[in-house]
């Protein structure tokens, strides 16, 4: 779900898929669209939650548990991650996988935002940078470096074994 309460996706065995068929991509599940449901809980409580049976407001779900956390980036809720069983499969153990999965998936978003940052800055200096790994396998090098060595591409392109020995003793590569 977005951060509206609009559904995006759902995945799953083909069985418990047929019994949420009603979950359709754009439709909202905020408080004034369709009641009480998990994701209305987590857009109100702005908290992870978890909604049984008869609490949905739909009665067609009344044999469903929900289990709802929100995603936050730099501060802001930017979706919701939920979970929705049959009751007679519901574990106390629920909440805290899916609050596990959504710590991931936003881990997930910090560190790409992250890496685009690192490329930005490493654009920004004037010396050749590389990253390189203990067999010598360069991984990165900022345009500086690509340009200094004149390459176009780093597949397949490694220090030679010679600088590696020299460098290896002083621990570079713990």
């Amino acid at each position: 779900y977005d951060a509206t309460g609009a559904f995006l996706y759902k995945t799953g065995h083909p069985d418990d898929l047929k019994k949420v068929e009603h979950q359709r991509p754009g439709t909202s599940h905020a408080e004034l669209s369709g009641g009480t449901s998990i994701v209305s809980l987590v857009l109100e409580e702005r908290k992870s939650s978890e909604i049984y049976g008869p609490e949905h407001w739909v009665k067609a779900v009344h044999h469903r548990h929900g289990t709802g956390v929100p995603l936050f980036l730099d501060g802001k809720m930017q979706g919701i991650l939920c979970c929705s069983q049959d009751i007679s499969d519901y574990s106390s153990l629920t909440l805290a996988m899916v609050e596990m999965t959504a710590h991931m998936i936003v881990d997930q978003f910090n560190l790409k935002s992250s890496m685009k940052e690192k490329e930005i800055l490493l654009k920004l200096v004037d010396e050749g940078l590389l990253y390189v790994d203990v067999s010598g396998k360069i991984h990165y090098g900022n345009a500086q470096f690509m340009e200094i060595l004149k390459l176009d591409s780093l597949k397949d392109v490694y220090l030679p074994a010679s600088l590696m020995e020299k460098l290896a003793p002083q621990g570079i590569f713990k």
